[in-house]
């Protein structure tokens, strides 16, 4: 009985890694929000642009890490320079010394920390380490006191680095929402540019006489922020004041004792 030759079947098509700068939402999801064709796939390239566009807006409106599922970061206070206590002027101002602030990991809710060196050297445990996972807010490194400890000089003198997960298991819904709502505007700008009625909305008509009539952008965050200071930001619009609650108001104000932060990406081996 003579073999038969079998071609063997086709590899499948390997999963397009997420790169750093896409944004955690699911394009399809996203798509059935906007009332997009699952099928319709020639618009999924536009939709991947602008949606990483506005999630990156979001991370620069709120000065921290959007992140799900959790990430690896490493904050390394070896790169740190303390300078000189800042004296209040005029002098009889600067009468004690001011308190410095709380010590905390640059990305947060902390999942985990998976490795500490200081001074080059590794602790043997990093689960010894204590931490608010919520706020990522320090307490201590090496297992050396079970309270709390002022790290605000021990970190930088130690030259400490931590290696930790951080980011949501699940993408807050209100984010979603923030993007979503975004997103909405965008498409509709998009449908209105491939209509006649390209580059905006009729928002007035006059019959009198010859008749007219007078269009507006078709976003209306924009139509919004061109009204003067202090107006709606022209892709967030109103969006804003749910993403006031995630603020990472440290790094706005500036403090001290914010280390270097590298993104590892994908989660570090402990």
């Amino acid at each position: 009985m003579a073999e038969t030759d079998s071609a063997p079947a086709p590899a499948a098509a390997p999963e397009k890694p997420r790169l750093l700068t896409d944004a955690p939402i699911d394009l399809a999801i996203l798509k059935d929000d906007l009332d997009i064709d699952p099928a319709d796939t020639s618009q999924d390239a536009w939709l991947q642009r602008r949606v990483n566009g506005i999630w990156q807006r979001m991370e620069t409106y709120t000065a921290r890490r959007l992140v799900s599922p959790p990430q690896g970061f490493v904050d390394d206070w070896g790169e740190l320079i303390l300078n000189d206590r800042y004296r209040l002027q005029p002098p009889g101002y600067a009468w004690r010394d001011l308190p410095r602030a709380s010590v905390f990991l640059r990305q947060f809710p902390v999942q985990s920390i998976t490795a500490v060196e200081l001074n080059g050297a590794a602790i043997p445990d990093p689960t010894v380490a204590m931490f608010d996972g919520k706020t990522g807010k320090l307490f201590g490194l090496d297992g050396s006191s079970e309270i709390a400890l002022d790290l605000g000089h021990w970190l930088p003198s130690m030259r400490a680095k931590v290696t930790y997960l951080a980011g949501w298991t699940e993408l807050p819904p209100d984010l979603y929402e923030v993007l979503q709502g975004a997103m909405l505007i965008q498409w509709g700008n998009r449908q209105s540019q491939q209509s006649e009625l390209a580059g905006g909305n009729i928002s007035e008509i006059s019959v009198q006489d010859v008749g007219s009539f007078k269009m507006t952008s078709s976003n209306p965050f924009i139509v919004a922020s061109n009204k003067g200071p202090g107006a709606l930001d022209p892709l967030l619009g109103p969006f804003t004041a749910i993403l006031d609650n995630y603020v990472d108001w440290r790094a706005s104000l500036g403090l001290a004792t914010f280390p270097t932060t590298i993104e590892i990406g994908t989660p570090p081996v402990p």
